[in-house]
C-alpha cells in the first residue's frame, strides 16, 4: 500500500512536473513539498487535496498546450 508521500511524488512525476512548479502553484515553499514527498512532514487533508488538485490542473494545462 502506497503512502501519501509516495502518491504525491508519483502523481507529480507522472505529470512531468518539477517540485518548484507544483510548490509555486500551491503557494508553499519547494522545501515543504519536498518534505511532504519524503514523508518527513505530513500535509493535512486540505493541503494534500490542494496539492493533488494543482497537479491535475497543471497536467491538463500541459496536455492542452501540446
Amino acid at each position: 500500500m502506497e503512502t501519501l508521500a509516495e502518491r504525491l511524488r508519483l502523481m507529480r512525476v507522472l505529470a512531468k512536473l518539477k517540485q518548484y512548479q507544483v510548490a509555486q502553484a500551491v503557494g508553499i515553499p519547494q522545501a515543504t513539498l519536498c518534505q511532504f514527498e519524503l514523508g518527513k512532514r505530513i500535509p493535512g487533508p486540505e493541503m494534500a487535496d490542494r496539492i493533488e488538485c494543482v497537479i491535475k490542473s497543471l497536467m491538463k494545462e500541459g496536455n492542452m498546450q501540446s
